[in-house]
């Protein structure tokens, strides 16, 4: 944030002092998390009755446990007998009594284990001895006679269970010719009326597929326990798949196969009797990890979920006019996304989604809107590193835009905005070397919101001019001192014109270039300042009508400030200690009742906090917001145009930008909040 409100700095300093609690009158629209345990790496969606909302089942390193639906969210997590360590699980009714089961394997004992249901937890069913070590585990009605078969996959083959009162009967093995069979998907893939297996080798790249026998093609009289499989067909994928799902995606009545693997997500269009055609990349994105299949609005044509490990967010594909899947949506989630689940939380009739975060242990639940959108925090991603985030209308068509610096691909991309809070890519512009902060303004008096990076490997700033469309102009490189790395603007000299302030970790100083209205900066001047100042802030602190400078190192208790004087200068700094460490923050009007309020970052926390000004210059509790991996910078902005300021979160470790959309209401009058010492 480059300018400072004039009380902003009574706004630092009161941090540490004592906090009220906060009114309900500023809410974003951010992801929901729930905390599930250490390990999470499989969950799913189990139904409880016809009128409760489902439970949450997650395999953790504390073993299994059970999160309750509640109000269109969940429960604490609740243990389930089990072993430690369950990294796999299946949901059915094996025992034919209404309730649905669990079945997880032990690996250390080459055994699966069985969990009954019972009046809304699980107690000991059937223990199955394995003669080697189980590598998956599925469940699923193959022949559709009701009961619910187990499915356990092992070297070269699937071992398939029929259910039996509380146990299971002798297994058919069904050939998988493949070393690994690490996951099992099933599906009608040749219209007979039984199952067929689709089966993942995780350590090659071939796939499996298993059909069956069509009813009666052995001469037998009698349906026997067990559909019959023909020998396997291996399908040589080209990369190494992790996971699938299967469903009609191109509308043609052939079942397709969605896979994602290490090149991205690929496409296998259903052919004739049940095979699968040449695959067909989507999108070449190899840190995608789990993947589903879900119509969100209910017109026919299913979405594609999936997961980005390494960016912390859930993407969802749409099919456009011409049959062809897109990106359609970018949703911020908790970090290492492994697995989706798929059900009606809140029992609206529509299906939401639900995320498993391995490294955050959590999962985050998204809600379904209806209309193909979910409730969450729209993400957009970004270039390499990427640092300060501003807001202003590039393109000149009266909406808000973004534009990112990032600093490992020395670069600034810009984000087009159409007043709905959606954002599109529009370019990128390269600048010098990693910039590590942006400001916007007008400095050729065109009419048009030119960009400033500050580059601290080149020691320069870039001038991009704003060519109009929200596109920009080669940048004008600016010597400034040694290590800069950070901006702001003002007039520092009171000619009408605006110039840019630097702050030089490396040098000790802050360089001020002074514009001549035309774009261009051809004189300076360096103040010293204490030692490497990496943060830079503009306001009329003193209220006299002159910009002055706030300059401080993050995570330091010391800032100081330069005064502007009468003469069109600055006056030297004068430090001052504000009993804590600080760092930038936006200063700004969030829940529209005419005070400052301020969002604050944490170090190590995927969130952010807002405090919400009070009328004697205090602040409320911080209200925290979960963001991406890392966040770095924050600018607001009323994006959708309603009135209320919504928040753009930069995360560097994620590489992306969350859009937090204001659902707060603006209190009657400033004086409703009171403090409540």
């Amino acid at each position: 944030m480059s300018f400072l409100r004039s009380s902003a700095l009574v706004a630092l300093a009161s941090l540490l002092a004592t906090s009220v609690l906060a009114a309900d009158t500023v809410r974003f629209q951010t992801r929901q998390d729930y905390p599930v345990g250490s390990g999470l790496s499989a969950i799913a969606l189990v139904p409880a009755g016809d009128t409760r909302p489902p439970s949450l089942v997650a395999a953790t390193d504390r073993g299994l446990v059970q999160l309750d639906g509640e109000n269109g969210g969940l429960s604490g997590p609740s243990p389930i007998p089990s072993e430690a360590f369950v990294k796999i699980f299946a949901v059915g009714d094996f025992d034919d009594d209404g309730q649905y089961d669990l079945a997880y394997p032990e690996r250390a004992a080459n055994a699966i284990h069985v969990l009954l249901g019972s009046g809304g937890g699980f107690r000991r069913g059937a223990t199955i001895a394995l003669d080697e070590v189980p590598q998956s585990i599925y469940a699923a009605d193959l022949d559709g006679d009701g009961r619910t078969e187990l499915l356990v996959g092992l070297r070269g083959k699937v071992a398939i269970y029929p259910a039996a009162g509380a146990g299971f009967g002798d297994p058919l093995h069904a050939p998988s010719g493949l070393g690994q069979s690490h996951q099992i998907a099933t599906a009608d893939l040749d219209g007979d009326g039984v199952l067929d297996l689709f089966v993942i080798d995780q350590s090659g790249t071939q796939a499996s597929l298993i059909q069956s026998e069509p009813p009666g093609a052995g001469g037998e009289t009698a349906r026997p326990p067990l559909p019959l499989y023909r020998q396997p067909r291996l399908l040589d994928l080209g990369f190494r798949a992790s996971a699938a799902a299967l469903a009609d995606l191109d509308g043609d009545a052939r079942i397709d196969a969605a896979v994602v693997g290490d090149r991205g997500l690929v496409l296998l269009p259903g052919a004739a009797g049940g095979g699968f055609g040449a695959p067909r990349d989507i999108l070449l994105q190899p840190s995608l990890g789990a993947v589903a299949v879900v119509d969100l609005d209910l017109d026919g044509s299913p979405e594609i979920a999936t997961c980005d490990r390494q960016a912390s967010s859930l993407l969802l594909l749409a099919r456009d006019r011409r049959g062809d899947y897109r990106p359609s949506a970018t949703y911020g989630v908790g970090r290492e996304p492994v697995d989706i689940a798929v059900g009606d939380l809140d029992r609206d009739g529509r299906l939401d989604l639900v995320v498993a975060n391995q490294l955050g242990g959590s999962v985050t639940i998204l809600r379904n809107l209806g209309d193909g959108t979910l409730v969450g925090a729209p993400s957009l991603a970004t270039g390499d590193a990427p640092g300060t985030v501003v807001t202003a209308d590039f393109d000149g068509d009266g909406h808000l835009d973004l534009a990112v610096a990032n600093e490992r691909a020395d670069s600034v991309t810009i984000y087009l905005g159409d007043g709905r809070g959606r954002f599109r890519a529009a370019g990128e512009v390269r600048v010098g070397r990693h910039p590590r902060g942006l400001i916007a303004g007008d400095f050729d008096a065109d009419g048009r919101v030119d960009l400033v990076t500050v580059d601290y490997a080149t020691d320069d700033v870039a001038v991009l001019s704003n060519r109009g469309g929200g596109s920009f102009a080669a940048p004008l490189l600016v010597a400034v001192g040694l290590g800069p790395s950070a901006l702001t603007s003002g007039d520092f000299n009171g000619d009408q014109r605006p110039d840019i302030a630097v702050a030089n970790s490396l040098s000790d100083s802050v360089s001020i270039l002074f514009g001549d209205g035309r774009g261009r900066f051809p004189q300076s001047v360096n103040h010293p300042v204490p030692a490497r100042p990496t943060y830079l802030l503009s306001g009329d602190l003193n209220q006299d009508g002159r910009p002055d400078l706030v300059v401080g190192r993050e995570r330091e208790e010391t800032v100081s400030i330069l005064f502007g004087n009468t003469a069109g200068e600055l006056d030297p700094p004068t430090s001052g200690n504000m009993g804590g460490t600080v760092q930038p923050l936006v200063a700004d009007d969030l829940d529209g009742d005419g005070l400052t309020d301020l969002v604050v970052l944490r170090d190590d926390h995927d969130d952010i906090g807002v405090l919400l000004g009070l009328p004697k210059g205090s602040f409320t509790a911080p209200i925290y917001f979960n963001v991406g991996r890392d966040p770095s910078s924050v600018a607001a902005g009323d994006f959708d145009e309603d009135g209320l300021l919504d928040l753009a979160v930069v995360n560097r470790t994620s590489h992306d930008i969350l859009i937090l959309r204001n659902t707060g209401r603006p209190p009657a009058r400033a004086e409703s909040r009171t403090e409540e010492r």
